[in-house]
């Protein structure tokens, strides 16, 4: 089915189904007329297993295009293209879950422009998500993915040329979340493109490059557990206060040979800043800076002290 306008899917209860390779194009719902279902999603799912794939929405405008109430949903191999959800009738984005499980592989998001939750906006639910990819999203907050009192995992994923205003990439609260070998790059935000409130996250192998805002342009954490462990590497991440991770309250540990590398801020001078809170720091964690010395003479290679946070030459370490 292709260039379907009067497409809908309402499905109430009825155990389980799946259905593969099916386009929707050029779709708008008028909310100018008080009969359209432009309340509704496209696809509304209640007690209900999905399985879902090779589904193609471009040039969609209105609600969300998949709605799950206590359900699970799988999708494999999707693609979500210049969609605009609406910010008065939708709080999510593309994909909206209460109370439900969603299991995603091999999806891609493309310019959306939602409220919160661009690509997927979960609440009292988890999802587990693997190989997707989440680019030029346009939201208040979470770009990709905004989740609150759920479970996050996510591994080998992008999250791309997008902005918010909080948490470009993910954004979540009361939550526990998993990032494993993800990418930030390039996203926009005031607070965090990578925004935790009230979580438990763990942060393992990852690539956090060339992003900005305000505060903490690549994890913002509040009164969190925040754990940066294992091989992640911070680059040419831009704010003007905490350039790679800030934490207010809560607890920070890195561990495990992150890289902190050619990070800027106008305030301060480290890549890490925690306030009112408690750091954990070992000294595998390096700080490369290749346009001039970071501390003493002719050294580009430093440690992060645990005592204060500041960069300090591995030369001196000791």
């Amino acid at each position: 089915m292709s260039n379907n306008n009067d497409l809908e899917w309402r499905l109430y209860s009825i155990g389980s189904m799946n259905f593969s390779g099916v386009t929707v194009s050029n779709r708008n719902q008028d909310s100018s007329d008080p009969e359209s279902p432009y309340r509704r999603s496209l696809i509304t799912l209640n007690s209900l297993s999905l399985q879902v794939s090779k589904l193609y929405i471009k040039n969609y405008s209105g609600s969300s295009v998949m709605s799950l109430y206590d359900g699970t949903l799988f999708i494999t191999n999707c693609w979500f293209q210049n969609i605009t959800i609406d910010q008065v009738y939708s709080l999510g984005g593309v994909i909206d879950i209460r109370r439900g499980t969603i299991m995603m592989v091999g999806s891609e998001f493309h310019n959306v422009t939602a409220t919160n939750g661009g690509g997927l906006y979960l609440r009292d639910g988890s999802a587990n998500i693997a190989s997707c990819r989440f680019d030029a999203m346009q939201v208040q907050k979470g770009g990709g993915i905004y989740l609150s009192f759920g479970s996050l995992a996510v591994s080998d994923s992008d999250f791309r040329n997008s902005r918010a205003q909080t948490g470009a990439a993910i954004y979540s609260s009361f939550s526990n979340v998993s990032l494993v070998r993800i990418t930030v790059a390039n996203c926009t935000s005031n607070n965090g493109n990578l925004e935790f409130v009230n979580s438990t996250v763990n942060i393992t192998q990852s690539d956090i490059d060339n992003n900005s805002a305000v505060r903490a342009a690549g994890v913002y954490s509040h009164a969190n557990s925040l754990f940066i462990d294992s091989g992640n590497v911070f680059s040419a991440n831009i704010a003007e206060a905490t350039s790679a991770v800030g934490c207010f309250l809560g607890s920070v540990a890195l561990t495990h040979n992150n890289v902190f590398k050619n990070n800027r801020q106008s305030a301060g001078t480290s890549p890490v800043g925690v306030e009112y809170g408690s750091a954990n720091i070992d000294e595998t964690n390096e700080v490369v800076d290749d346009s001039q010395a970071t501390c003493g003479s002719n050294c580009a290679k430093c440690v992060l002290d645990p005592s204060n946070l500041s960069a300090k030459c591995s030369a001196c370490v000791g």
